[in-house]
């Protein structure tokens, strides 16, 4: 079921082992991160409410994101200075001025 070989084998006689392959032995990390990845798709394929609630979520932080940044964050150095060079002077004076 899970890129595992023996899923078809039968079961073992009482007081045996189950052989594995060396296929499941060897993508042992493969097969964990695909049960996990299963889990979560098929806990959101079952959701109900929590659709809606994620969609809300998702445009919570668009908003948080980019329209706050772009209102409310404008970038200082652009609008102040027009080279590089006057831009890295800037941060260098903040950056020493505050360590003393």
């Amino acid at each position: 079921k899970y890129l595992s070989l023996e899923y078809d084998m039968h079961y073992p006689a009482r007081g045996q082992s189950i052989p594995y392959s060396k296929f499941y032995i060897r993508n042992w990390p493969m097969n964990l991160l695909r049960r996990i990845i299963d889990l979560y798709v098929d806990g959101f394929r079952n959701m109900t409410i929590g659709k809606s609630l994620w969609l809300l979520i998702i445009i919570k932080l668009f908003l948080i994101f980019v329209v706050l940044k772009l209102f409310f964050f404008p970038n200082f150095l652009n609008t102040n200075f027009s080279t590089d060079e006057a831009r890295a002077q800037h941060v260098r004076n903040e950056l020493i001025g505050n360590a003393k």
